[in-house]
């Protein structure tokens, strides 16, 4: 399992302490969390010697007992900063259910002479640690698995994956109940399952000219995760996004030196393609006329220019001048479409006239961005009123109704840093980010920030490919925003 990449300080709260609360009220016997289903027919599920709640013929492991905590917290010394935020839940947790517990660090390897006491330890393990329960645990497991392992005096959680150990967490705690005079209990069965999907991405890798559609749920970018992968002939994808076209899923793509077009999500037919595009696209937005009418707009930033298709035509309807051109974005909230270049953020209303198409500046709406060349454009899918802005230098979060550029908003502390390629804000406030390595391109990394969003929390993630160069990253919806 890849650790958890150490946030800048600054980082998230822990886990709430009315949502502890609320868990140990509600009495749970069965997992309701996130993802998975607890299992009472897990190895290890009858043969774990656990104590009998009066009245209840189920095998059962107590936590805490008349206010005494009975469980240590054990994560491993090289643990980063994300396994030490969920060590410090289940520390929580447990102390709101009236124990005093510790966490402790995992430091080395223990002596010979301390391996029958260690062994005697009643820990809670949390993610790969020195214990052999640790290891025994994660045996085999998949990147989007995990797994809740009672033996002896030891409970390891484990998962293939930073989501999947999260989720893993979140199950062991899901599963406590309360067992009266004061105690907290869970049953001693193996509890496993994977994470549930829902965490879509798509990206632009150039250094094996595809876009490819990853759930990041998984827990890895492995070619074995890859949801969607298509192919195109020129180089230097720049620019992805899933739109409905004539009410199929499609996915765009801007790339090469001059094309851009549109693919059958799920046929892989590509159904529209342009060689005409301005030197260097980096957008290609669609935008609805009106009934099956639609418009292609794609922003070339050597161009410097924004050229129209009315579809499923390849030849320019319209062009636009527009300094180093970037980002474009429809919003239907306001029917208008936004453009983004070198220092400025504005919107065009766009009309269509026989095979005429028309764009006319809103000017009210024209704004400054703070700082230079303006790069990446994407809407944040947990506020319509927002638009993710990225610069060379600057991540920002722009209000369309106050016309603010914001640097301070819920994740900014992953998020706004220098020479973001490309951003994504998903329903639930998780992020997406790509910054280059330098490994394929100058603008390319083979790595996507994953920031996802649990318990009121934001806990950071890096996932890798063992192959990919990316350039941008998308929250994948069809929606606009």
């Amino acid at each position: 399992m890849r650790p958890f990449s150490p946030p800048p300080s600054g980082g998230g709260k822990g886990l709430r302490r009315a949502a502890a609360i609320s868990m140990l009220l509600a009495a749970m016997t069965a997992l309701q969390g996130c993802s998975g289903v607890r299992s009472g027919t897990g190895a290890g599920s009858s043969s774990y010697p656990g104590q009998s709640v009066p009245g209840d013929g189920a095998r059962t492991v107590t936590l805490i007992s008349e206010g005494n905590a009975e469980y240590t917290v054990v994560r491993a010394e090289s643990a980063g900063e994300g396994i030490t935020k969920l060590v410090r839940e289940i520390t929580l947790f447990l102390r709101e259910a009236g124990g005093s517990v510790s966490a402790v660090s995992d430091f080395s390897r223990d002596p010979e002479s301390e391996k029958d006491a260690i062994a005697e330890k009643k820990e809670i393990l949390v993610g790969p640690t020195n214990r052999p329960e640790s290891e025994e645990a994660s045996s085999g497991i998949g990147t989007d698995e995990y797994r809740v392992v009672f033996s002896e005096n030891k409970i390891a959680i484990c998962g293939g994956s930073d989501f999947a150990l999260a989720a893993g967490c979140d199950a062991f705690m899901n599963a406590a109940k309360a067992g009266g005079n004061g105690s907290l209990v869970i049953p001693g069965e193996d509890i496993s399952g994977r994470t549930a999907p829902g965490y879509r991405i798509a990206v632009t890798d150039q250094g094996n000219s595809r876009v490819e559609i990853f759930d990041l749920s998984k827990g890895d970018l492995a070619s074995g995760s890859c949801v969607w992968s298509h192919f195109y002939s020129a180089y230097n994808i720049a620019d992805t996004r899933l739109r409905s076209y004539l009410g199929r899923d499609t996915v765009f793509a801007a790339y090469g030196s001059t094309y851009a077009s549109a693919v059958d999500l799920e046929t892989g037919k590509t159904v529209w393609e342009t060689s005409q595009a301005a030197n260097n696209p980096h957008a290609a937005e669609l935008i609805p006329a009106g009934g099956d009418v639609y418009v292609t707009a794609v922003a070339s930033s050597a161009g410097s220019e924004i050229r129209f298709f009315l579809m499923p035509g390849t030849s320019v309807s319209a062009k636009l001048p527009f300094e180093d051109a970037h980002g474009l974005l429809w919003d239907p909230s306001l029917s208008v479409l936004w453009a983004q270049g070198r220092n400025v953020l504005t919107a065009y209303e766009i009309g269509v006239s026989g095979q005429k198409v028309t764009a006319v500046e809103r000017e009210d709406l024209r704004a400054e961005i703070p700082s230079d060349w303006a790069h990446d454009l994407q809407p944040s899918y947990s506020d319509p009123d927002k638009l993710i802005v990225t610069t060379g230098s600057a991540v920002y979060l722009y209000s369309k109704s106050e016309k603010v550029f914001m640097t301070e908003f819920p994740g900014s502390e992953y998020l706004c840093r220098e020479d973001v390629k490309g951003a994504g804000i998903f329903r639930d406030g998780s992020i997406v980010y790509t910054v280059p390595d330098g490994k394929f391109k100058s603008w390319t990394g083979m790595t996507v920030g994953f920031v996802f969003a649990r318990s009121g929390q934001l806990l950071s993630s890096a996932v890798s490919s063992p192959d990919g160069h990316y350039y941008k990253v998308r929250a994948l919806y069809s929606e606009y925003q």
